[in-house]
């Protein structure tokens, strides 16, 4: 069997497979942020992944001896871990959420590329502007530390944390530290030359002033990094030599586990956060979404993501009281629209398609009249409404969308199911088994143990839709209106935004 496993900002999730792609058990071992006094700080101890792994590896071990063929790990991310030679982690690992170091890092960065392009066009005669290779340089080393990527991370810790700085040996993105604790091998997924600008190239490392002799070498996606040693088998219950193989980050392989490989197929991943991705045959040259190469071969995922989609949900039970079960009960009988009040959900800055670190979260339209049901009604339209922002761009650029697959925790959700598809006017499908990321770890393990001729072809078989939510149209003139003020209500704020930042950077009263 292939042992499958997804390292998430809330847990660590495992799935067996057969050597058909049917899920034959899973399991789920909950983990949790570290406290931060400030809210700006999102960072979680990594040791924690480690216990998790180890509690659900060696329960599946225990009852399955002998039949696991290899282990897929994938994960969350941009996240980064620093290690010292032997793999102890010397710092908490710095989450996708947090965006510490990247204002100073990218003007750095900027300021330093821009002079070694003027260098070198003034070597050769040649005007600036005559320079495009050195311009595109630039443009894709900035772009790697936006706040959620991993070198403006590094740079943090270089410049804050020097005496960890120092004994760092490796940087390593989430899924790739736990392949090291259990192989000793340092390596980092690089699914296809594309990413670079969302890991790290020798130029940016070295416009940072980082050293690029702490950052792995790069693997393909799926790659086999190394085998169990005998203390980690001892340890996870795994046998001795069972190969580890990387499946990298876990949005792309929620693509695979939902089969999101043709032109035109979209997956919504419903999680902590909230990937829309589109398969597309030509990048999209808009800023506001991201353009990445796809795992399909010749194709790209045109994506927009949602800082904090599940997670305000989280947050909003928390502030309640509240179970997840009362909490959906509880907005199943709010008329849509909340009685007309809206929610931004910006609670750790957003990205596509805003892109702003500053944005907070804002209750509008808030009365007497209004309770405790309809505020957390707001917070889960406000999912609908930011996913809409992303397609209402993507149709902007010859990308509808029309239906998607919903994929992650959330999309076992009847309630949300259908407040977004009635917000987005698309229908939802969802698979049969909608832990994604596990279902594409195990196409990649099912491929590379020959069962299937590629990882694509293992999903294409694999993946089966189970459920549908169609869009009511009687919802769709008051969402419309609704949407409408939401992204006003952003665009005022604006201005707000960037003001309280300021202020709380100044650290006066």
């Amino acid at each position: 069997m292939i042992l499958s496993v997804d390292v998430g900002t809330s847990s660590v999730k495992a799935g067996l497979f057969d050597v058909h792609g049917a899920m034959v058990d899973r399991d789920a071992v909950s983990i949790a942020l570290r406290p931060s006094a400030t809210g700006e700080i999102y960072e979680i101890d990594p040791a924690l992944w480690l216990e998790a792994f180890g509690r659900l590896t060696g329960r599946f071990a225990a009852e399955r001896r002998g039949q696991i063929r290899s282990v897929v790990i994938s994960g969350n991310g941009p996240t980064l871990v620093a290690v010292d030679e032997g793999g102890k982690a010397l710092y908490p690992a710095i989450t996708w959420m947090d965006g510490r170091g990247a204002e100073e890092a990218a003007r750095l960065l900027g300021a330093a590329l821009k002079d070694q392009a003027q260098g070198r066009a003034a070597q050769e005669g040649a005007p600036q502007d005559r320079a495009p290779q050195d311009r595109a340089a630039q443009e894709g080393a900035v772009s790697a530390v936006d706040p959620s990527f991993y070198l403006a991370k590094a740079y943090w810790l270089a410049d804050r944390e020097p005496g960890v700085y120092e004994r760092t040996r490796w940087f390593l993105p989430c899924p790739e530290y736990i392949g090291f604790a259990l192989t000793g091998e340092a390596a980092a997924v690089l699914p296809s030359p594309g990413f670079r600008r969302l890991m790290w190239n020798e130029e940016a490392i070295h416009a940072l002033g980082l050293d690029a002799g702490r950052f792995p070498p790069f693997v393909g996606l799926g790659a086999e990094v190394g085998r169990i040693g005998s203390s980690r088998a001892e340890e996870t219950g795994l046998e001795p030599g069972t190969p580890v193989r990387l499946a990298g980050p876990d949005f792309l392989m929620s693509l695979l586990g939902t089969a999101t490989l043709r032109p035109g197929d979209t997956c919504d991943r419903a999680g902590s956060s909230e990937g829309i991705n589109t398969c597309s045959e030509t990048p999209c040259g808009d800023r506001r979404l991201i353009s990445l190469p796809h795992v399909a071969d010749r194709l790209f995922n045109v994506s927009g993501l949602i800082s904090t989609s599940g997670k305000a949900q989280d947050w909003f039970v928390n502030l309640a009281g509240w179970r997840h079960d009362e909490y959906y009960e509880s907005i199943r009988g709010v008329p849509a629209g909340s009685r007309k009040l809206l929610f931004l959900p910006c609670l750790t800055g957003e990205r596509a398609p805003l892109w702003n670190p500053e944005a907070r979260g804002v209750f509008a339209g808030l009365t007497l009249s209004h309770g405790v049901a309809e505020m957390g009604r707001a917070v889960a339209e406000s999912t609908g409404y930011a996913m809409r922002h992303i397609l209402e761009i993507m149709d902007e650029n010859g990308m509808p969308v029309r239906e998607m697959r919903v994929a992650g925790n959330l999309a076992r959700n009847a309630v949300l199911n259908q407040i977004k598809a009635d917000i987005t006017g698309c229908r939802l499908l969802v698979p049969r088994e909608t832990d994604a990321e596990l279902v594409g770890d195990a196409c990649v393990g099912l491929a590379a143990a020959g069962l299937f001729a590629s990882a694509a072809e293992a999903a294409h078989t694999c993946v089966r839709v189970d459920r549908e939510y169609l869009p009511r149209r009687e919802h769709g003139a008051l969402y419309a209106r609704m949407f409408g003020l939401y992204k006003e209500l952003y665009e005022r704020l604006k201005p707000t935004f960037s003001a309280v930042a300021a202020w709380k950077r100044g650290g006066t009263g």
